[in-house]
């Protein structure tokens, strides 16, 4: 039992003790004990003990307060993979440092996350909401994100892979364009200036938009990789699985395609995440769909092997 839960409590009988004086003065006063001089010593004492007790449970709480507590109203929560703001609400006893502390995965260092928000302050306890931007979880499992107070009090958060619920080669396809991803293989936007024959079309060199896509679905068996090299620019992609039915992307599918007019080709993640390879990044990037650089022209939805 810690020293503010006393405190509280002493107080809450101390309120109670004064209401039920309150209470006796009315009843003295109307059943006219007023002139009785032995009640009015007995009450004079007591009104001294009450005001005694009060003001040295205020001295003492001034003096020394207690060590700091805090309580997480937000429980322990999972997410899901894409970007978001995460809001934590959380109280604090009057006088105690209101920032959180963020750790993002095994390993990351702990940064603080500042106060967005102070919502009220009600008995001396200061109640706050902190707000702070969690990147999206392009790894092959999920993590935890620690969120702790200045006392080591923690909120355990779980966010969840862009490979969660997925099987099959659907899943292989999506692990296959996380891990381009993470290894930021190059773009080349103009193979047929180079030598090679497999530039643009090589996870050991270099990709150009249509290449990374054809390399992602030959890796989930959607037809053999030697094809990669042979064919499948952006026209042949979209001609081998464009799906006039698909019309918007709220429609889409993990493991969709998107063909944007300027000839980009992107891998669907999410309804609001694709990946694809662009210039400008000079590698893969994760883009939300409704916002790319051009209008798109074509959905593709791809019949994977299992």
């Amino acid at each position: 039992m810690n020293r503010e839960f006393i405190a509280d409590s002493v107080w809450a009988i101390v309120a109670v003790a004064g209401i039920v004086l309150a209470l006796v003065v009315a009843f003295a006063y109307y059943a006219k004990f007023e002139k009785s001089k032995h009640f009015q010593k007995v009450l004079a004492v007591v009104m001294g003990i009450g005001v005694s007790i009060v003001l040295g449970i205020s001295v003492l709480t001034w003096l020394n307060p207690g060590p700091c507590t805090y309580q997480f109203e937000t429980p322990n929560l999972t997410l899901g993979f894409e970007p978001q703001r995460v809001e934590v609400k959380y109280g604090a006893r009057s006088g105690c440092p209101a920032n959180l502390y963020i750790r993002i995965g095994e390993g990351s260092e702990l940064n603080q996350a500042s106060v967005t928000l102070h919502s009220k302050t009600v008995a001396g306890r200061e109640y706050y909401s902190t707000q702070f931007e969690l990147p999206g979880n392009y790894s092959d499992g999920p993590r935890t994100i620690e969120v702790r107070a200045p006392n080591a009090e923690m909120v355990s958060i779980t966010q969840l892979s862009a490979l969660e619920g997925l099987s099959g080669d659907r899943r292989e396809a999506v692990r296959v364009a996380l891990e381009l991803y993470r290894r930021r293989v190059p773009f080349l936007p103009d193979p047929k200036y180079s030598k090679d024959h497999d530039v643009g079309k090589n996870p050991n060199k270099s990709f150009d938009g249509s290449g990374y896509i054809a390399y992602v679905l030959a890796k989930a068996g959607v037809f053999p990789e030697i094809e990669v090299l042979m064919k499948y620019s952006r026209w042949e992609l979209r001609n081998q699985f464009g799906t006039p039915e698909i019309r918007s992307t709220i429609e889409l599918q993990t493991g969709d395609l998107v063909f944007e007019d300027n000839g980009a080709c992107w891998f669907v993640l999410s309804k609001n995440q694709v990946v694809g390879m662009t210039a400008k990044d000079n590698g893969p990037t994760i883009a939300n769909p409704s916002s790319l650089g051009t209008p798109i022209i074509g959905y593709g939805r791809v019949p994977y092997p299992n």
